[in-house]
């Protein structure tokens, strides 16, 4: 399998480098008191807008979006509040220099507390989008993310997915195989890094992709039956 350099991707920067002032205009994105495009003019007056932050804007309201009309209003302060409680920790963290472990990648969500649930209606927010064909917002909502935690296997695999669809294979590519050192078991990703590699004109890499997921297949064909004919599929084309 090729060895990516994914430490030199951008797909891959920590919400934890960001400046502390985009993190409070974050938050302070989900304030039903101010106008959706009052706040999007503030963020970009204060921050120097890159392409990253620009879609981890997109991601966030795309979420509130979702939770006006998801989740409860009992459920939006849960969120609200936890998110709130969150930023200040890190915020303050970040003014009194607090060091964080150098040897460890500790995701934002465990560094200011976002819990599991709350990851699971966010994702469930991209989703959403991804299965009506909004591959562009929904792919933002998925890179948001994979900022906020690199250890979800489904959220790598629903980012790179997203961003497959949108044609941007080098993206997509890097994506899936972060999914598979997540769950290298899993020949789904694999697959779809072999389609990623012949859209790419790199048919050697497509192949021993595709080999890697039908060793998986055959492991266990009863549990990925309906892996197989997609297999079948690749096959043909790469040879």
């Amino acid at each position: 399998m090729k060895k990516l350099d994914l430490l030199e991707t951008k797909v891959i920067q920590p919400l934890t480098e960001l400046e502390s002032d985009f993190l409070i205009k974050v938050i302070k994105s989900l304030d039903e008191s101010l106008d959706e495009e009052e706040i999007k003019h503030e963020v970009l007056k204060f921050l120097d807008v890159t392409p990253e932050k620009t879609r981890i804007f997109s991601g966030i309201n795309s979420i509130k979006n979702y939770m006006k009309t998801h989740c409860t209003p009992v459920q939006q302060n849960e969120i609200k509040d936890e998110w709130q409680h969150g930023m200040e920790k890190y915020v303050h963290a970040i003014n009194h220099q607090e060091k964080f472990p150098k040897d460890v990648i500790i995701p934002l969500q465990e560094i200011i507390g976002i819990s599991n649930t709350t990851m699971e209606i966010f994702y469930a927010a991209g989703l959403d989008l991804y299965h009506q064909h909004h591959y562009k917002t929904a792919s933002d909502v998925f890179f948001f993310l994979i900022n906020l935690s690199h250890l979800y296997y489904n959220m790598w695999i629903s980012f790179a997915l997203a961003e497959q669809k949108q044609h941007h294979y080098p993206t997509a590519l890097n994506a899936f195989a972060m999914a598979i050192m997540i769950n290298i078991d899993s020949p789904e990703p694999y697959l779809h890094a072999a389609e990623c590699c012949m859209k790419m004109n790199d048919t050697h890499e497509a192949k021993q992709y595709l080999q890697d997921a039908m060793d998986r297949i055959n492991r266990d064909t009863k549990r990925y039956y309906a892996l197989q004919n997609h297999a079948l599929e690749i096959k043909k084309k790469i040879y």
